[in-house]
């Protein structure tokens, strides 16, 4: 009988019995670091809904476990295709404009996966989304700006492609006045402690291992977006002028109706 278990390191599937991770090289005869990573991430969970329901937060842009099954969807399609079935989602915020996805992001056990603007001026210029290993998170902050964006390990939209410029969720975040913001900040620096240990138990098994695969790198100074991409919205190809041209129908024909009445 080929029992299964979740690998503690990088959340896959292997076999109950395995001593080493078939996905990421990791040595699980180090059970106890191991155990440890595994167990940290268990008790962020209750921290995370315990911090949210003591936020105050009232707004329905922010989902704490469970999460609706519908928004989870969403979030699959738009920007988080590669979320597995086995990591504990905790946490799920989502802003849309238009109808339009403006900002969005998933916190799970093992990774924060994330959606934004491309730039601050508009919400058709496109979008920046990647996702990032919760043991590569040294600091998370949400900076209030004319759109609120955030900060991973210090580096900001201006620093790099994937990093989103519009990261708000809070309808009074651009007059300074955002509960959302307040509660994503108290949050990741609370749980910060459980991402370095989750970082310092990994490395340990890592480096336990004798195998030739190359662990993830964890050198704070790099970039720790693994995967990404920026995708140039409808207002790069001429959907400006389309919209205008309407907008400017629209008006000619407010114009006309109201001369008649």
């Amino acid at each position: 009988m080929n029992d299964k278990k979740n690998c503690p390191l990088c959340g896959e599937e292997i076999l109950a019995v395995a001593i080493r991770c078939k996905h990421c090289a990791g040595d699980l005869k180090n059970s106890i670091t191991a155990a440890k990573a595994d167990e940290t991430r268990k008790t962020l969970k209750q921290r995370v809904k315990d911090i949210y329901q003591n936020s105050g937060l009232k707004q329905k842009q922010i989902f704490c476990w469970p999460v609706p099954e519908d928004k989870v969807a969403y979030a699959r399609q738009a920007y988080a295709s590669s979320l597995k079935n086995n990591e504990e989602i905790l946490l799920l915020g989502e802003n849309k404009q238009l109808g339009k996805l403006s900002a969005g992001f998933i916190l799970t056990d093992h990774h924060f996966y994330y959606c934004g603007v491309n730039s601050g001026d508009n919400i058709f210029s496109g979008s920046r989304k990647g996702f990032v290993q919760l043991n590569q998170i040294k600091s998370m902050v949400f900076q209030q700006g004319r759109w609120d964006f955030f900060e991973l390990n210090g580096i900001g939209p201006r620093n790099s492609d994937l990093i989103p410029y519009y990261f708000q969720f809070g309808t009074w975040a651009g007059l300074g006045i955002s509960k959302e913001r307040n509660f994503l900040n108290t949050l990741f620096k609370d749980i910060q402690y459980s991402f370095n240990d989750i970082s310092e138990n990994i490395s340990i098994t890592y480096q336990s291992s004798s195998s030739n695969a190359e662990p993830v790198n964890l050198t704070p100074n790099n970039n720790p977006v693994l995967k990404g991409e920026k995708k140039h919205g409808c207002m790069k190809t001429g959907c400006s002028v389309i919209i205008g041209l309407i907008m400017l129908a629209i008006g000619i024909l407010a114009l006309i109706i109201g001369s008649h009445l």
